[in-house]
């Protein structure tokens, strides 16, 4: 008997995230996702179970290398307001920069998958803790003098996962960095969110 196939896991997700990405899941057949991976259909199971199973890897994968991954390993005493105004300043260059305007693949989901499926509840776990981790860094900021102690952190969190998302599909027609960058600036200005360059942006 043979010895098993082996393959870079690392790089087959990529080429699973750029199929997806491309195509959106229902389109992505099991063959076209073991040609695009390199692999046989039978290493496909072996190693990723199903085509749902290897969705929720992709995201995983995904969102490990997404702009707003960094806001995780913020720590208590951190500056909080000049990390968000990175994240969007980095939304506005990773999106014009890449060679397709294909905005974020967890967005693109959300407009693809049909309601109340098992693929886009694992889409809106990636949200609710987007949400959640806004939410606790605003509260940080308030406690760290950034931000008025009655600032409405809850409201203003849910405020910067919509413009989040609006962000990421106007990329997807305005190609322009700076003109992304401008909006993102006037947003957070406009609710009190703006910070002064720091060493963060360097």
């Amino acid at each position: 008997m043979g010895r098993p196939v082996k393959f870079d896991k690392e790089k087959a997700l990529d080429a699973a995230m750029d199929l997806f990405w491309e195509h959106g899941f229902e389109a992505a057949t099991i063959s076209d996702l073991s040609d695009a991976m390199g692999i046989t259909r039978s290493s496909f199971y072996n190693s990723f179970e199903s085509r749902e199973k290897l969705f929720e890897d992709v995201l995983n994968h995904y969102s490990n290398a997404a702009p707003d991954n960094f806001l995780n390993f913020i720590k208590p005493g951190d500056p909080v307001l000049p990390a968000i105004k990175k994240l969007f300043d980095d939304i506005s260059t990773v999106r014009t920069g890449a060679p397709t305007a294909r905005g974020c693949l967890l967005i693109n989901c959300l407009g693809e998958l049909s309601d109340s499926t098992k693929e886009l509840s694992l889409v809106r776990i990636k949200f609710d803790a987007k949400l959640k981790r806004f939410e606790e860094l605003l509260e940080q900021a308030k406690q760290q003098h950034e931000l008025p102690k009655d600032f409405d952190s809850g409201t203003a969190a849910r405020e910067l996962l919509t413009f989040l998302v609006g962000i990421n599909m106007t990329s997807k027609v305005i190609r322009d960095e700076e003109t992304l960058s401008n909006l993102s600036h006037s947003f957070l200005k406009t609710h009190g969110l703006l910070a002064q360059p720091t060493s963060l942006e360097t």
